[in-house]
């Protein structure tokens, strides 16, 4: 998929980073929240409490080194948007005498 060089796909850059955040945001904050049931919870669960517990651990690892990709990801289109945004700003050649053409 490309990316224009235009304003709505310096939008579209800009929704896809901030979408991409709130996701990243929401997955760590229901894997916080699933640890707290667990630990609120973790005496009633018997036999099984300990391998629970494994899994919830094994869900945190994984939460954490998968945000960190979605990190550049938003990083790298923050920029391009940016970018992009400077491009449309200076671009002199659809524009006559401070007007757009």
């Amino acid at each position: 998929m490309a990316w224009k060089t235009d304003a709505e796909g310096v939008a579209a850059m800009t929704n896809a980073a901030s979408r991409l955040e709130e996701l990243s945001t929401q997955i760590h904050t229901e894997t916080t929240n699933l640890k707290s049931a667990f630990d609120s919870n973790k005496d009633g669960l018997g036999p099984h409490a300990a391998s629970i517990e494994q899994l919830i651990e094994d869900v945190e690892a994984i939460e954490e080194e998968g945000s960190r990709p979605v990190k550049k990801l938003v990083l790298k289109l923050t920029k391009a948007a940016l970018i992009r945004s400077k491009i449309i700003d200076n671009d002199r050649y659809s524009k006559v005498k401070g007007k757009t053409r």
